[in-house]
């Protein structure tokens, strides 16, 4: 009995080591921060922007902003990244506004932002759209598949 009391108590002991050493492990991880420079590219459809202001938000306070080159490339730094997530905001006078939400940064990487083509919304009559993707039906041959399927039936009948 005394054995296996000794035992039990020696499990549990070195359970709690491995929780606890997991745990310091991961607030290393959180508490580290480094610098993270990263580039973002901005197009409207196949065009560069350049001019583009492109600001950077962690927590919603401001870390880095740049603009926008003519070859549409806007080079950014932030420091003391935690790897939390950031917004993204690109906005010019000719088109507008465009928001990227939940972003975790990487060193390095490139990032793309695309305005993209103006899109005219069309009002069409639901049948229209669904005649536009079924293609016509060929009554005569619908009408000959079923006289066929039905004389099989009569023979296998009699």
């Amino acid at each position: 009995m005394k054995l296996i009391n000794t035992l039990f108590l020696a499990t549990s002991l070195l359970s709690f080591n491995g929780t606890f050493a997991l745990n310091n492990e991961l607030n290393k991880e959180t508490l580290h921060a480094h610098d993270v420079k990263f580039s973002v590219i901005v197009n409207n459809g196949g065009e560069v922007v350049a001019n583009a202001n492109v600001e950077v938000f962690v927590n919603g306070v401001e870390v880095s902003t740049a603009m926008t080159n003519e070859l549409g490339k806007a080079d950014l730094l932030v420091k003391d990244y935690k790897h939390e997530k950031v917004t993204l905001v690109t906005s010019h006078p000719d088109h507008g506004n465009d928001t990227t939400k939940n972003m975790t940064l990487t060193n390095g990487k490139f990032y793309y932002v695309n305005y993209g083509p103006v899109i005219e919304e069309v009002e069409k009559n639901p049948k229209e759209i669904i005649m536009d993707v079924v293609p016509p039906v060929n009554q005569t041959a619908i009408n000959k598949a079923n006289e066929e399927a039905t004389r099989k039936i009569q023979q296998e009948k009699s």
